[in-house]
């Protein structure tokens, strides 16, 4: 598969809001401005000045370099071999500089050719990395946390977030239970660490944590059920992020408390740059083909297979097989039921850029991959906005806001059996002697199996979903002085989806209620507010940093489903539900709602940039608990001592890092049902009284306390 990229660099100089006004002041202020500016460049531009930048690392030419003549925006970027051009005025100075490096100033004089060496710069370099609700310097990580940057992704075609880390961090299982165009893929990050409660880590996308539970669940009446879910983060471009960073231990994620206990991982998505404005185009094509088919009997060997038991007295005379369709080639369902090379294809453009005060980055992304199987299909409209600016000298506000539609078109691959099997199960167990269709046009049925004909699941199945998605936050922070900074989160997370399933007659399973089609719809609500307080200081040989917060995230679903049977014809399959018999209808709904209620802190010392403490706490009240234990507690404690800054280590150089690190910490898991400390009624058996009927109640559940 290959992967293509352009990027183009532009500076906006304005809009143009209004024609009349445009024409009769605008223009000729604009005119006026451009004599004077070239009056003035034709007196002070006077040469043209080639170089080559490269870097000290490997001597090679840096494409990408900024190259601005001081004091004016007249500058311009280094091609692919690092080489640019610039015409100057008489005494300018250039200003050499590229993220990572050392910046150059250099006064042109009486040269009209440069080659510039750019050195890395150390104190950028120190990477920092995200942790809960703060970032540090990786140098000075106490707990396990393991960061991946863009340039560590897995390249190619990522339809998830998942994908992007699959086998790329130690310590976290990233398994394609499917190959679905869309599905979930199943996280585990140090292992599972409950049976009866959820095992996928806490999603963080930049600072709200988001719900892991299915919009819907259910295939639809008559369709075979899956164990590979589509996963929540979906909807998010990959292309958008900017950094990935996984907390595995209980130091690390202690600080999400009740939810910390699968591993957190926290998604920065990109931001703009203040000083320059780009345009990206981020483009791959590719086909995918199954790589490998299981081998089963041919068409004649099946033939000699089942004839031979008759032949041995294990089968009746009016199973044996004569005459093989398609001229005694038979038919490879399996061939059938597989797309040749299936396309998939992704499209974002992005834009970027800004100023001392205001940054800003958008996209709008185009993804669409067909399934290797017949009948599949994902595909996501989406566009982001990440906006900060920065109102006063201690006032910032910002938004990352997502705003994403997908639709999603799968084939019925479920792990059933039998008559309740899905294609691939079908494909391989279905009689490969028989042709496709019978001699009046109809989709074949073998009168010896129950195994539907995969030909005609595949083509009578219809089962899509429509998904819309909006989520992000807001912020604000205020910095009181140099060291205290104050911030306030607010967060929100909306999801609907609808999925339409019809069964049509010419497959056994419609034939026999007469189609049947179902209708299942799901909204989902997030919503987060959350006050932080962080204290920062530096003295002497000492640092400390402070982080006290409190938080409150509600999540609210509500679900409903409506099916019918036995319809006249398939013409309007879902679109028009009422269309069957009205003692088929069955219909039900559900709402439910969890909320979670924080407190946290955190402290971060060290002592001479070499010994080093962490310690967490966080108090979390689930409405998911009992009354009787409403409020869990989850302390943390880590320390770390740097060995390489000690003096018997300093000046080595085979090593670049070595570290000591010892933690505690208490995690928790509050992914269990909701409604489990309370008695909860469901539907019970029809009752007669006065000779009518009535509808009870049953206890559905007894309250666990």
């Amino acid at each position: 598969m290959k992967k293509t990229k352009f990027r183009i660099r532009v500076k906006p100089e304005g809009f143009i809001w209004n024609l009349h006004y445009l024409s009769k002041i605008v223009l000729p202020a604009i005119f006026l401005v451009c004599l004077m500016h070239f009056h003035i460049h034709a007196q002070t531009i006077s040469k043209q000045v080639r170089g080559t930048v490269i870097s000290s690392d490997d001597n090679l030419g840096m494409p990408g370099v900024n190259v601005l003549e001081r004091g004016t925006t007249n500058g311009t970027v280094t091609d692919l071999n690092g080489s640019f051009s610039l015409t100057v005025g008489e005494n300018a100075i250039l200003i050499i500089s590229f993220i990572g490096y050392q910046s150059q100033e250099l006064t042109i004089g009486n040269q009209d050719v440069l080659n510039v060496t750019l050195s890395p710069n150390m104190s950028q370099l120190e990477e920092v990395v995200v942790v809960g609700y703060g970032a540090v310097r990786k140098s000075d990580l106490t707990g396990a946390v393991s960061s991946i940057s863009a340039k560590d992704f897995n390249q190619g075609a990522n339809s998830t977030v998942e994908q992007l880390i699959q086998g790329r961090v130690a310590g976290a299982r990233v398994i394609a239970n499917s190959g679905d165009p869309g599905a979930g893929l199943s996280i585990s990050i140090r292992g599972a660490s409950s049976i009866n409660a959820g095992t996928s880590p806490l999603f963080v996308i930049d600072g709200l944590p988001i719900a892991n539970e299915q919009t819907i669940v259910g295939t639809g009446q008559g369709v075979p059920g899956t164990r590979a879910p589509r996963s929540p983060l979906n909807t998010l471009n990959p292309s958008d992020i900017l950094s990935i960073e996984v907390l595995k231990d209980a130091s690390a994620t202690a600080i999400y408390g009740a939810r910390g206990a699968n591993g957190v991982v926290l998604i920065t998505t990109k931001q703009g740059e203040s000083g320059k404005s780009t345009i990206t185009y981020d483009s791959y094509f590719g086909v995918q083909n199954s790589a490998n088919r299981l081998r089963v009997l041919s068409a004649p060997e099946y033939q000699q297979v089942v004839n031979g038991i008759i032949d041995a007295g294990g089968g009746n005379e009016s199973e044996r097989i004569g005459e093989i369709a398609n001229d005694g080639l038979g038919t490879d369902w399996q061939d059938l039921i597989f797309r040749d090379n299936a396309i998939i294809q992704n499209h974002t453009i992005g834009f970027s850029g800004g100023n001392e005060r205001t940054r800003y980055f958008t996209s709008i992304n185009y993804q669409d991959q067909e399934g290797v199987i017949r009948g599949s299909r994902f595909q996501r409209y989406s566009t982001k906005l990440n906006l900060n600016t920065k109102a006063t000298d201690k006032l910032t506000f910002g938004a990352n806001l997502n705003m994403a539609y997908t639709k999603d078109q799968t084939a019925p691959t479920g792990y059933a059996i039998n008559e309740n099997g899905g294609l691939l199960y079908n494909s391989i167990n279905y009689d490969p002697t028989l042709p496709i269709h019978d001699g009046a046009g109809n989709f074949t049925r073998s009168d010896f199996l129950t195994v539907e004909n995969p030909v005609a699941l595949a083509s009578g199945i219809t089962n899509f979903s429509n998904a819309y998605q909006m989520f992000g936050t807001l912020f604000g922070e205020y910095a009181v002085n140099d060291d205290l900074m104050l911030k306030v989160n607010l967060g929100g997370d909306a999801r609907f989806q609808r999925r339409d399933v019809y069964v049509d007659q010419q497959t056994q399973r419609g034939a026999a209620l007469g189609g049947q089609a179902t209708i299942i719809n799901g909204f989902q609500t997030n919503y987060l507010a959350e006050f932080t307080a962080t204290y920062d200081k530096k003295f002497e040989e000492h640092s400390v940093n402070i982080l006290g917060g409190v938080m409150d995230q509600e999540f609210t679903t509500v679900r409903s489903n409506q099916s019918s049977f036995n319809f006249s014809n398939d013409i309007t399959k879902t679109d028009n539900i009422g269309l069957g018999d009205r003692e088929t209808y069955l219909m039900g709904s559900d709402k439910f709602k969890n909320r979670l209620i924080s407190f946290l802190g955190r402290i971060n010392y060290a002592y001479r940039d070499k010994f080093l403490l962490t310690s967490t706490f966080r108090a979390d009240g689930s409405s998911r608990f009992g009354q009787n234990n409403k409020f869990g507690f989850f302390p943390s404690v880590a320390g770390g001592w740097k060995l390489t800054e000690e003096e018997f280590l300093k000046g080595q150089e085979f090593m670049s890092s070595l570290k000591f690190r010892l933690s505690w910490g208490r995690t928790g898991n509050q992914e269990i049902s909701n409604f489990q400390s309370l008695n909860t009624f469901g539907s019970g058996a029809a009752a007669v009284f006065n000779d009518g009927m009535v509808v009870t109640l049953n206890p559905a559940r007894l309250a666990n306390p």
